[in-house]
């Protein structure tokens, strides 16, 4: 692995949950009919991270073997 594949991982990790993020705080505000929120939407990113992130870290450990 070289480091055009971490470049590549690392800007899968952080641009996909964003665009993620921001669909379900849309979908969320439209059915509750409530404004978009930059917090809630700050939650749902943190979420959806952590839930790409753990995978993807077992995978490049289990890599290096």
């Amino acid at each position: 692995m070289n480091i055009y594949d971490i470049i590549l991982i690392a800007a899968g990790l952080i641009s996909i949950p964003v665009v993620c993020a921001i669909w379900l705080d849309f979908s969320y505000s439209k059915g509750k009919k409530v404004s978009f929120s930059l917090p809630r939407m700050l939650g749902w990113y943190a979420a959806i991270f952590v839930i790409s992130y753990v995978p993807a870290a077992f995978m490049i450990y289990n890599m290096k073997n």
